[in-house]
């Protein structure tokens, strides 16, 4: 890029990071590089650390909320409804584990989960003696609407329903759901519902956070929204955080880990525990010693996506990912999974090459320096992710490229 040019706003925001520009990237929704304002905060906190751990260790609570206050003003939500946590399948068993349910109770989850979100539900149904309800949201995502998906859930919940898991983002198929719609209809629901007995929703929102633009959290209508920080975010790798509704949190019983936030600690150093009264997002935040340099940069990704501004960063994804499925949607050697509905597009586009496996395609576009993705799911399929370190070049070239290989193929 010559120096010499004004920037536009997308190249200010690519020159922020490390990537290696002579390969496109378009798999950055597994795991994402750090801009260099957050690497230059994680290797601040690592030299205090290495030089006087001890004392940079009584740092931690002035961090801590440092990080949460920046949470809950990206989600426009009370910092003491935010705990901390390392993932989102983390934050997910938290939150599964330290609910109040009883034997007898049913859970409801989809056949479009990730395997950390269906492996969670199924261990809590063993444990504790609830059913398991797993459901179709769509029977085919390239054609789902969102009146398909309100309807299955709908049909699915009776009297026994307590807990009703979610996944915002399909990352086999690219579906978004329409996760306030959902929240409502729930709502609606638990109108007639003793308070003890209403659902509670949780969502695994990881593909969602740092891609969905919202108002606020509470407008989502749901009682837990879950997600890693480490994917569209680009926040620091194993950081993450669990929202919880007012409603939510009061159904938090007891948290999986121990919490050593200061508020969770020191009614027990003074011999009080059990006489205070704690926020439970704060019994929730896990404990132990993580990698601090890392929790603590977390405000410095969510400043810098602040500053390119959550609206502009959505359109951008949609914009790259609608040129790209314009090729693949209605190409003779594609299977296409993915919806074309602006209502449940997420920027992730899902596909087959005809003939061949998934894994092969993958590795053929490596050498012609498209890094794409493969689907970690029962059924593999290509996974292409765009996003706003993407230039218009390189999805022009994208295109280009991918109707050169199908062409050969």
């Amino acid at each position: 890029m010559n120096p010499d040019l004004p920037f536009t706003q997308w190249d200010l925001v690519r020159s922020q990071f490390s990537l290696d520009y002579t390969k496109v990237h378009l798999s950055l929704n597994m795991v994402c590089p750090n801009s260099i304002c957050v690497q230059n905060e994680i290797a601040r906190h690592r030299k205090a650390f290495d030089q006087n751990p001890a004392i940079y260790y009584r740092e931690k609570d002035k961090y801590n909320h440092l990080n949460l206050q920046a949470i809950s003003n990206y989600l426009n939500t009370k910092k003491n409804n935010i705990a901390l946590s390392d993932s989102t399948t983390a934050g997910i068993s938290t939150v599964l584990n330290g609910l109040s349910i009883n034997a007898g109770d049913e859970i409801i989850s989809s056949d479009h989960d990730h395997y950390s979100l269906d492996k969670a539900v199924y261990f809590l149904s063993k444990k504790n003696k609830i059913r398991l309800k797993k459901i179709k949201l769509y029977e085919k995502s390239r054609w789902a609407t969102c009146e398909e998906i309100l309807e299955n859930i709908h049909a699915a919940i009776n009297k026994n329903t307590r807990i009703v898991c979610l996944t915002w983002v399909h990352s086999c198929s690219g579906i978004r759901l329409p996760i306030a719609k959902i929240g409502r209809l729930i709502e609606h629901i638990n109108g007639f519902r003793t308070y003890e007995n209403k659902i509670i929703t949780v969502v695994d929102a990881v593909h969602a956070i740092g891609f969905e633009w919202f108002d606020s959290v509470e407008s989502l209508n749901c009682d837990f929204i879950i997600s890693g920080l480490h994917k569209w975010m680009f926040g620091p790798r194993g950081t993450g955080f669990i929202w919880g509704s007012e409603f939510g949190w009061s159904q938090f019983k007891s948290p999986l880990i121990v919490s050593f936030d200061n508020e969770a600690f020191y009614p027990w150093r003074h011999q009080g525990f059990e006489e205070n009264e704690v926020p439970p997002a704060r019994l929730a935040s896990t404990g132990g010693f993580p990698a601090f340099e890392h929790r603590w940069a977390i405000y410095k990704s969510i400043e810098f996506i602040e500053e390119i501004g959550q609206r502009a960063i959505r359109d951008r994804i949609i914009s790259h990912a609608k040129k790209i499925s314009a090729l693949l949607e209605r190409h003779e050697k594609i299977q296409f999974y993915s919806s074309d509905s602006d209502e449940l597009m997420s920027g992730i586009i899902c596909f087959d090459v005809k003939k061949k496996v998934a894994s092969e395609v993958v590795d053929d576009l490596v050498h012609l320096n498209l890094i794409v993705g493969q689907t970690p799911y029962r059924h593999s399929c290509v996974r292409i992710a765009p996003s706003i370190l993407n230039s218009d070049e390189d999805i022009n070239l994208t295109i280009d490229r991918l109707k050169d290989y199908l062409n050969a193929s």
